[in-house]
């Protein structure tokens, strides 16, 4: 996750269909990860809007604009709210226009 994460293109991705003012998430499913943050510190959500030009996500590499729709940050001055939790959320704003759009985590 992060900075330079992308471009990289996924013909297999999959998708939710998800109204504005809904709540979308990340869960961790692995045997061999237990939480979806390995690290104290902040969690992120951000969405990118599927470029004019392209049909599908899956030919999406993910390398345009990016906006933040959620933060998790700190429960109080020793305990970040995200560590060693199995998921993050945040809700689609009210503002974001219809269309497609690839959803990522930061931590």
């Amino acid at each position: 996750c992060g900075c330079n994460a992308f471009p990289l293109l996924n013909p297999l991705i999959k998708t939710a269909a998800v109204v504005a003012d809904e709540q979308i998430g990340f869960h961790v499913s692995s045997a061999t990860k237990t939480s979806a943050s390995s690290s104290p510190g902040p969690a992120y959500v951000f969405l990118s809007k599927l470029p004019a030009h392209l049909k599908d996500l899956g030919e999406y590499d993910g390398s345009g604009e990016w906006f933040k729709i959620g933060y998790t940050g700190p429960l109080n001055s020793t305990t970040w709210a995200s560590f060693d939790q199995k998921s993050v959320k945040a809700t689609v704003p009210v503002t974001t226009p219809p269309g497609k759009f690839l959803a990522r985590i930061e931590q």
